[in-house]
């Protein structure tokens, strides 16, 4: 599949291991048998993270349940959340890597362009998607109420006019 050449070219290995310029953390000393097979899970995880770039993917892929994926970044478990962030960050520099790349060659088969443009927007909001205008619903309230009033207004000069002519 092109992604999957893609994928390697960005430094994401074809058995779902990190690439070089991957995030590792180390492995804290001193943890007993079952925190290091913890860890190791916790590893496997993110390592498949950084191929499929979403959580259901790589915790099937790993043979983790999802949910302890996310019982793992909740209760912060061997400092997994800020691995996760940072294989996440990861991630989205190989699809910033691979958006380049399309640019410096933009022939071939190689994927949709526009889903790699949603998916940009979505790994880095702040970088990729258009700024998006906000309506505060007090000034809508406020406006409403003036014209409710003006109308209010209308009505009784109205009023008062008929009253005059009569």
């Amino acid at each position: 599949m092109a992604i999957d050449t893609e994928q390697k070219r960005a430094g994401v290995r074809d058995d779902g291991e990190e690439g070089e310029a991957s995030p590792r953390f180390s492995q804290p000393e001193n943890l007993s048998a079952a925190k290091v097979r913890l860890w190791k899970r916790q590893e496997a995880v993110l390592a498949k993270y950084g191929r499929y770039g979403d959580a259901v993917s790589a915790t099937k892929a790993a043979g983790v349940g999802e949910r302890t994926h996310y019982d793992w970044l909740e209760a912060d478990t061997l400092g997994y959340r800020a691995r996760f962030d940072a294989a996440r960050n990861h991630y989205a520099d190989t699809r910033e890597r691979l958006m380049h790349d399309r640019l410096e060659d933009p022939q071939g088969n190689r994927g949709s362009d526009i889903l790699l443009i949603f998916q940009l927007k979505g790994l880095r909001p702040d970088k990729w998607r258009e700024a998006a205008l906000t309506v505060d619903d007090a000034a809508k309230d406020t406006l409403k109420e003036l014209r409710k009033l003006r109308r209010e207004e209308l009505r009784q000069e109205k009023e008062e006019k008929e009253k005059e002519e009569e």
